[in-house]
């Protein structure tokens, strides 16, 4: 898919849908953070909100991110759906200025929890550990036909492309928010968000969630319910009308990171496989009540051989598998006659003589070339200026 078309993503998964029936289906936090950043400007506002209650930021730089804050809000009044702009951006940009003014290494804006390292790590671009480990292995041509990467695309992956942010910049281009309702209106969303999290933080995205009309009503109509993992509370599910959103207590932007059990059994839940939880009736369009119809390209590795059984989920994937791979072509045999060792031994001893030749030759050269200024002399040299003395 071009990038041109990035916001158009919900109405193609639509336009897929039409050939496939499914289960579930899960987008992440910067999918939505693209679907909602502007929706009713009330995801850039969240930002000094969550910075002001996690102690991020004071006088005076809230004064000044302020300032820019209502600069934003007369960008989005001409164009609530407008995908950037330099006074938006630059709300963020404050806050991790101000970050360092007491001498202090970036604020991570992935976890409010860590500091860069050092400088120039772009305030959490290096983090985790092991980020650009992962981008090589991305990269590789067996990961990329696993993930069912476009065959006439294959490439090296980069984790911020500057083409892609190029486009997002793009001021004819408008989010996908407007189109997020009729998404919802035929497929079940999952959303999770870690409440560690500073640039898709959970206040701006349950703003977001709170002034979205979608199936007839505002918001969420639903309480959330708590989520426990062993009997301890490892976050919120909030469920209603096709969308549901995970709240990962103490989570980063990269939940599985620093919460791999909670989301883990995030998972399991979505897809229904290798937990303890009902199979319930289907999630139901809004409209005429049918079954969602939801791709997923999600599997969970299974212990042994005896308990795998084909499940709704690798149905799914095996009716959407890309056309056959091509086997990689064998190069063509060799027409030439193979080398004997004989010969190999006669080449061997020529390049031996022409080597000793070209060292003889020279020492010849050598011995008639009369010596440079500040040469040492050879022994015969001496022993012939020594008889010249005598006689």
């Amino acid at each position: 898919m071009k990038v041109e078309s990035l916001p158009k993503l919900d109405q193609k998964i639509l336009d897929k849908l039409d050939l496939y029936s499914g289960f579930i289906k899960a987008f992440d936090n910067d999918y939505f953070h693209i679907l909602s950043a502007n929706k009713n400007s009330k995801k850039y506002p969240a930002y000094l909100v969550y910075a002001q209650k996690h102690g991020l930021i004071k006088s005076p730089d809230l004064a000044i991110a302020q300032n820019y804050l209502d600069l934003c809000k007369k960008d989005l009044k001409i164009n609530p759906y407008l995908i950037s702009s330099q006074h938006c951006e630059k709300i963020m940009d404050i806050i991790m200025e101000a970050s360092v003014k007491d001498g202090l290494f970036c604020l991570n804006k992935y976890d409010i929890r860590l500091r860069d390292h050092g400088l120039n790590e772009g305030c959490g671009m290096s983090w985790p550990p092991g980020v650009y480990d992962m981008a090589k292995y991305l990269s590789l041509h067996d990961t990329q036909k696993n993930l069912h990467v476009d065959k006439h695309q294959y490439g090296g992956l980069s984790e911020c492309s500057g083409a892609v942010y190029s486009h997002l910049g793009n001021q004819g281009m408008e989010s996908s928010a407007k189109l997020f309702p009729d998404l919802l209106s035929q497929v079940e969303v999952i959303m999770f968000v870690g409440d560690k999290d500073l640039i898709c933080n959970i206040i701006g995205i349950k703003n977001m969630i709170t002034y979205m009309e979608w199936g007839g009503a505002k918001g969420f109509t639903t309480e959330p319910e708590e989520w426990k993992l062993d009997d301890e509370m490892v976050g919120t599910i909030t469920k209603d009308r096709n969308l549901s959103l995970y709240t990962v207590f103490d989570g980063s932007h990269m939940t599985a990171f620093d919460q791999p059990e909670a989301t883990l059994d995030m998972i399991r839940r979505v897809l229904k496989i290798n937990s303890t939880i009902p199979e319930d009736t289907q999630v139901n369009t809004i409209e005429n009540n049918e079954p969602a119809k939801v791709i997923s390209t999600v599997s969970l590795p299974v212990t042994t051989v005896e308990e795998v059984q084909p499940t709704k989920v690798d149905k799914i994937v095996a009716s959407i598998e890309p056309e056959q791979w091509p086997e990689a072509e064998a190069p063509p045999a060799s027409s030439d006659p193979p080398i004997s060792f004989l010969t190999g031994l006669y080449v061997m001893f020529a390049l031996f003589g022409v080597v000793v030749g070209a060292v003889y030759v020279m020492k010849i050269i050598r011995k008639r070339r009369p010596p440079q200024w500040g040469a040492v002399p050879e022994e015969e040299d001496l022993e012939m200026e020594e008889r010249r003395r005598i006689e």
